[in-house]
Formats: C-alpha cells, sequence, structure tokens
C-alpha cells in the first residue's frame, strides 16, 4: 500500500454492527457471570472459523485477551491466555517458518531462551517463574494467527475494517458505562484496586446520576490497532471522532491517551504531518488541562501537571514533604519502585535481575522486602516486584541486560518488516505500548498488549506475501 494513498471514508451499514455487538455483548453478558451467553460467543466464533478468518481472529483475540470484557479468575476459573499461548506453540510446531517467518521465528526462540537463562540464575523455583515467563512469551501469538490465515485470502484493509468497527462499538460500551450507566455492565471487568465486582444479578452501577465512572483502558485495547490504518488510510466522521473522544474521556487516563496521539503522529509519518498533528494534540491537551481545571480534576490531566511543575519546579527548598512528592508522583508509582531498586542494587543484582518472581507466590525470605513508602503499614511487607511500570518490572526480572536484550529484540522484529509497506503498523504498536506501559497498562511483557503486538506483526508479515507473490 502507498503512503501517499489518498484516505477513503469508513463506512459501515447498520447491518454490518448487528454481529459484532451481538458478540460483544454475549462477552459483556458472561463477564456478568451469564454463563449461559458463552454458548453464542462460542456459536458465533465458530461461524466466523467457517465463513471470515480475518474476523474469527478478532474476535478469538477478545475473548481470550479477555480486555476488561471477562476476568481470568472470575469467569473462567482458568487464563484463556494460556490456552492462546499453548495453540500458539503448536502452531509454530505446524506452521512452515521460511524467509521472513524464519528470521522472526529465531528470535522469539532466541528470546524466550534468554528469559529461562535468566530464570536459572535465580533461586526461585523454575515452576513458579514459568508463571511469569509465559507472559513475556506471548508474542508466540503470531504463529497462531499466521496458522489461522495461512489458508485464506488475506486482504488488511479487510482486517482494518473489522478492527475499526469492533473498535467503535466497544467505545460506544464505554460512553454508556461511563456516563449514562455510571457503572460496569457492557465492559464490566474493568474495576480495578476495588472489590466492587459487578454480576447481573447484582449489577454494580448508577444510572444516570452524576457519579462517572472511570473506566480504566483494558477495554479500548483494540484501539490501538486502529490507530495506523485511522492515521493513514481510513477518514472518520465527525461524530465516530466523537464517540472515540468520549470514550477516551471515560476511560480518564492520560498515560494511555498520550499513548495513542504520540502513536497517531508517528503512524501519520512525514515531519511535516509530524508537526501538524504534534501541535494539533498540544493545542487539546491544553485545552483539556483549562477544562479540566475549571471543572475540578475530573480529567486527572491539571493534577498530573500540576504534579509535575511543583516537583521540577518546587516554591521552596526540598524537604521531607518534596521528597514525599517525588514518591507519590506519578500516582504514587515510585513508592512500588524506589526500594524495589534500591534493594536490587544492594543485593547486586542490577544486571541480571531477580527472576521473574510471582507477587504472590515466591514466599523466599532472600525475596521479602519492608516498604517503608508505604502508607497503609499492614501492606509493608511484600516480594520484590510487581510494579506497574513494565520496564522497571523488566528490570527486576531480567536486569538491564534483560532490558537491553528485550529492546533489541522488538526493535529486529520491525527491522526484519520494515520494507513492508504496512511496516508502521507494527512500529506505532510498539510505541504505543512502550509509552502505555510506563503508566503499568500491560507494556511488552503482559499477554493483552502482546497478543495485539503479535497480531499486527502477522497482519505486516501477510501483507508483504501478498504483495510480493503472483
Amino acid at each position: 500500500m502507498d503512503t501517499a494513498t489518498q484516505k477513503t471514508e469508513f463506512q459501515a451499514s447498520f447491518k454490518d454492527y448487528i454481529a459484532p455487538t451481538v458478540y460483544l455483548v454475549s462477552l459483556s453478558l458472561y463477564g456478568l457471570q451469564f454463563y449461559p451467553a458463552i454458548i453464542v460467543t462460542l456459536l458465533m466464533l465458530i461461524q466466523s472459523w467457517k465463513s471470515d478468518r480475518i474476523e474469527f481472529v478478532v474476535r478469538f483475540t477478545l475473548l481470550v485477551g479477555c480486555y476488561g470484557f471477562t476476568d481470568p479468575d472470575r469467569n473462567f476459573g482458568f487464563k484463556p491466555s494460556d490456552v492462546a499461548i499453548i495453540l500458539s506453540f503448536i502452531a509454530f510446531l505446524l506452521y512452515r517458518k521460511r524467509g521472513v517467518v524464519g528470521q522472526i521465528a529465531f528470535i522469539i526462540v532466541a528470546y524466550i531462551a534468554v528469559m529461562i537463562i535468566f530464570a536459572l540464575l535465580s533461586a526461585e523455583s523454575m515452576s513458579i517463574q514459568l508463571l511469569q515467563i509465559r507472559n513475556y512469551s506471548a508474542i508466540i501469538y503470531l504463529f497462531f494467527v499466521l496458522y489461522v490465515w495461512a489458508d485464506s485470502r488475506f486482504e488488511i484493509t479487510k482486517l482494518w475494517h473489522t478492527i475499526i468497527l469492533y473498535s467503535l462499538i466497544i467505545c460506544c460500551f464505554y460512553i454508556i458505562d461511563g456516563f449514562i450507566l455510571n457503572g460496569y455492565v457492557m465492559i464490566p471487568n474493568t474495576v480495578m484496586f476495588s472489590n466492587n465486582t459487578s454480576y447481573f444479578y447484582d449489577i454494580n452501577w448508577a444510572p444516570f446520576s452524576l457519579h462517572f465512572t472511570r473506566k480504566y483502558p483494558p477495554g479500548l485495547y483494540l484501539l490501538s490497532l486502529a490507530v495506523y490504518p485511522v492515521a493513514r488510510y481510513y477518514k472518520l466522521s465527525i461524530s465516530q471522532w466523537i464517540i472515540i473522544g468520549l470514550a477516551l474521556i471515560a476511560c480518564r487516563t492520560m498515560t494511555f491517551i498520550v499513548a495513542l496521539a504520540i502513536g497517531y503522529i508517528v503512524s501519520a509519518g512525514f515531519t511535516r504531518r509530524f508537526l501538524k498533528y504534534s501541535f494539533a494534540v498540544l493545542g487539546c491537551f491544553v485545552a483539556l488541562f483549562f477544562v479540566d481545571k475549571i471543572t475540578g480534576n475530573h480529567l486527572r490531566i491539571a493534577s498530573t501537571v500540576d504534579q509535575f511543575t511543583n516537583f521540577v519546579m518546587p516554591e521552596e527548598q526540598i524537604d521531607g514533604e518534596q521528597i514525599e512528592g517525588l514518591v507519590t508522583f506519578g500516582s504514587g508509582r515510585l513508592e512500588q519502585v524506589i526500594p524495589k531498586l534500591y534493594h536490587q542494587a544492594e543485593t547486586h543484582c542490577l544486571l541480571t535481575g531477580f527472576g521473574f518472581l510471582h507477587p504472590q507466590k515466591t514466599t523466599a525470605q532472600q525475596f521479602i522486602i519492608d516498604n517503608p513508602l508505604y502508607s497503609d503499614i499492614s501492606s509493608s511487607e511484600e516480594v520484590v516486584t510487581g510494579v506497574e511500570v513494565t520496564q522497571i518490572q523488566t528490570v527486576l526480572d531480567m536486569g538491564i541486560l534483560g532490558f537491553v536484550i528485550q529492546t533489541v529484540v522488538f526493535i529486529l522484529l520491525y527491522f526484519i518488516v520494515r520494507k513492508s509497506s504496512a511496516s508502521l503498523y507494527l512500529g506505532s504498536m510498539l510505541v504505543i505500548y512502550f509509552i502505555a506501559g510506563l503508566g503499568g497498562f500491560s507494556g511488552w511483557i503482559n499477554y493483552p498488549s502482546l497478543f495485539l503486538i503479535a497480531l499486527s506483526l502477522a497482519a505486516t508479515i501477510c501483507q508483504m506475501k501478498s504483495t510480493t507473490e503472483p
């Protein structure tokens, strides 16, 4: 596809929305523990397997990745992502690995082997470490997608159309939950940092109230796959942009919103476009800052800016309160990070990490610290793992050396497919989730984002094949 291609208007009829909406509602109902809904989900999966493999992959990814619709523990009793990873390993063995695919396969196998080596350097048992390694290894989902698409005609525009369609419906779900039902109904499992779960017989909501629920980003992860095609090839209507904008406001998570915005800029390409969209994003940010300031910091934009400016430009000499400000800066993420990195340096594990520890299952005393920065003393004793910032989590698991290797691996994946006309599809996804990882939203180390990155890589590979085959 040519980068100079004029954008075409995204169009979908009312009929086009029916089946995706029914499928997503069935996921919502199952997430609310209305278990008969899974029958509809599975029947629609089977139907798409027979009729449209592209839509099958999108539907299957939403099922195994959960993405706020379902919860692995509450709804399944096991992690559906494990099923996807097992199927991906089987597909890896069955799929013919030649050319570009062979090079990528070698890199992924080497990456997993390196992680196992780091795990062997740790005193933690391998059985516990494998629980975490499987998340890092989710990029292998690439081979499941390639295997599913192997015997069907691939059209990347068909994939993009499907993703945008599903993304718009999910955005509508966010709007309904965030501003109308004010709870957890359409995307029932985006509850974070609380036990306010929602069931079909006991729904957690406050309909038509002024209590606008904050909906965390997992349900909008699919939207990241729509960023590149919207930036490059599709022109959305004003109403569609309003739907996306309102969903992001319901999300109220600046790290994720900024990640999508920068991903859009990267996808748009060329210096002129970069500057154009940079100024546009900056203008929107400034406008939202003042709106947020006036309306009481509900969007969490003004409060974040104030935290940053108070830290880098303190009005008074740095004292104990300023240090406390440093700790609480970034929604308190540094209070998780500082003691663990200090312990890592103190135990000479900065280079190779502690290994892939588990926040609940690791019990060895050498991996337990008392965190003096937590205000809740009862939770101060913890394992030296489990921080929100995914880049820091990688350093804790594999050390600085492991973080460098991980970065090189993902850069190499992009480098291998760089000649594809759709290579920026993968590039934009890597940028989006690197930035989102700073806020603890999956990053390059967890299956929800790695499944989507793998999907974008599979689409890029299939696009390369479709343009080179006669």
